[in-house]
């Protein structure tokens, strides 16, 4: 064996599987296509139930040491101007997500692991899953030009959105609703976001997010619903701009910055999987799938997703490969995250509809109660299952 267990993908998901795993003294190998830092397509925006995650997992320091930007919460502005002030609370105190570029918060994250005694092997490039017996048992893969074959007792998958490790064990889904692109870039200039919260704009086709960064820029992503998603012939830079441009919301927030990077993108975004587990192998991270970049949780879901890839790796290596272990795993993911995808499904739908949204805008801010409940579900700080009673639905929702 390379490895008691091999990680595929250096994310934020594979990198605390990795950490964790090591730290429990595992040998642990993490592969990357990519060499640390590297750009990453993503909104950069943590939700504050990220920072219980990294304290619970040990991993904060390694985060808070790359200085991220406290946020104090997002304004929710509909297509007629309506605003939601969308702010976070914990035990009636003030919460702050944070943001921080994927270029220091990968790279942070990578490199803990690597502390915790995980090898770190950048720029190899994974192929597919060498599968006997009908179980996993490592990887095929190729580094500058030169083939590997790695073995494991355990692999875990963590390769992303479009993963070849899912494709290649054919769990791959399509994704069917909703079909969407997003575009992502960097901003700066001397513009200013009110109260330094973020901003999310919704209207007819789509949606744009506007995270604050730490040195006074912003990231700048764009959510387009519909065939549309496709961008037909126009470049991914004209998209966004001519996007900005005509939604005079927007182009008001962003009014005296301009676009310092490249436009990175997704086609489609969102993922599927037919299954999270099977006989020496767990997906974890956007491998496993997502839904909703809105309610702005992908970082959160990637390091809990972690935490339970890395329990469950450890469980498997410690007697081999049981049914019972897939059972488990499958089980504590939908007790993590199930109720929070109805949540967001839920916000979804008045996101696709804007003038549902243009309905619910005004009556959540008008109510603190409802407002501040979900609020509270949306930054990972509430039990999700409290917004999806019938009372705080009503509230929130009634005429």
């Amino acid at each position: 064996m390379d490895a008691d267990i091999i990680v595929v993908g250096a994310g934020p998901s594979g990198a605390s599987t990795a950490a964790l795993a090591a730290r429990a003294g595992a040998r642990v190998l993490l592969l990357d296509r990519a060499r640390f830092p590297r750009h990453k397509a993503c909104a950069e925006y943590m939700s504050p139930g990220v920072m219980d995650v990294l304290a619970r997992t040990g991993l904060a320091q390694a985060v808070v040491d790359e200085a991220p930007l406290s946020v104090p919460g997002m304004d929710i502005v509909s297509f007629s101007g309506a605003r939601f002030r969308l702010r976070y609370r914990r035990d009636g105190e003030a919460a702050h997500a944070m943001t921080l570029p994927r270029f220091e918060l990968d790279h942070a994250l990578a490199r803990e692991a690597v502390r915790e005694g995980a090898r770190l092997e950048e720029g190899v490039i994974v192929r597919e899953p060498v599968v006997s017996d009908g179980v996993v048992r490592g990887v095929k893969a190729s580094t500058g030009g030169r083939p590997l074959g790695l073995r494991a007792q355990v692999v875990v998958i963590a390769d992303g959105a479009q993963s070849v490790m899912r494709r290649g064990l054919g769990l791959s889904r399509p994704v069917r609703w909703p079909h969407r692109m997003g575009l992502v870039a960097h901003f700066a200039g001397t513009g200013h976001l009110p109260g330094g919260s973020g901003q999310m704009h919704v209207a007819s086709g789509g949606y744009c997010g506007i995270a604050p960064l730490p040195g006074g820029g912003v990231n700048v992503g764009l959510v387009i619903h519909g065939p549309t998603s496709q961008g037909g012939r126009s470049t991914p830079a004209r998209t966004l701009d001519g996007w900005i441009e005509s939604h005079k919301y927007l182009a008001s927030a962003l009014q005296g910055y301009e676009r310092v990077s490249q436009v990175r993108g997704m086609f489609p975004v969102g993922a599927r999987s037919r299954r999270e587990a099977g006989p020496g192998y767990l997906l974890t991270g956007d491998a496993a799938g997502f839904f909703d970049p809105f309610t702005g949780e992908g970082i959160y879901r990637a390091l809990v997703g972690g935490e339970i890839a890395a329990s469950s790796a450890l469980t498997m290596l410690a007697h081999g490969y049981r049914s019972d272990d897939v059972r488990h795993y499958r089980h504590a993911r939908r007790n993590a995250f199930a109720n929070k995808e109805i949540v967001t499904k839920l916000v979804q739908t008045f996101v696709r509809f804007p003038h549902l949204l243009d309905y619910a805008v005004p009556r959540l801010e008008a109510r603190p109660d409802a407002g501040s409940l979900l609020a509270s579900v949306l930054g990972d700080l509430a039990d999700p299952s409290t917004f999806l009673r019938p009372r705080p639905l009503w509230e929130a929702l009634r005429p």
